[in-house]
């Protein structure tokens, strides 16, 4: 049940521009699945789903392969430019402001690219 309700949350970002987890439920629901959000919320994460601009500047969520370039540096200089708003220096720390709700896509990034000297 699992993988069939993942393979639908797929197919659904794919077709239509779905921008919050409770779209994301309520099309669900729609195609049958008897889903709650934590469960929504958790399928997401695992299948690396990120929302992201599209070409009109709403948010919406995609793939992964969607979402950024392919090579490392262009991923992460693909999210800084869509996210950061703002970075500051602080003595060995930097801080990334982003809009509400954008901060884990640039943290997923950052983790994923293994910048040397990045935590």
């Amino acid at each position: 049940m699992k993988r069939r309700r993942q393979q639908a949350i797929l197919e659904l970002v794919r077709r239509e521009p779905l921008s919050s987890q409770r779209a994301i439920l309520d099309r669900l629901r729609e195609e049958g699945f008897e889903v709650t959000q934590p469960t929504v919320s958790r399928d997401l994460d695992e299948l690396g789903l990120a929302r992201v601009r599209d070409d009109s500047g709403r948010l919406r969520y995609a793939a992964p392969q969607e979402a950024a370039p392919v090579g490392r540096e262009e991923q992460l200089r693909h999210v800084l430019q869509e996210f950061a708003l703002a970075m500051v220096a602080s003595g060995n720390l930097v801080v990334v402001r982003t809009p509400p709700g954008a901060a884990n896509a640039v943290a997923q990034v950052l983790d994923r690219v293994e910048v040397p000297d990045v935590i």
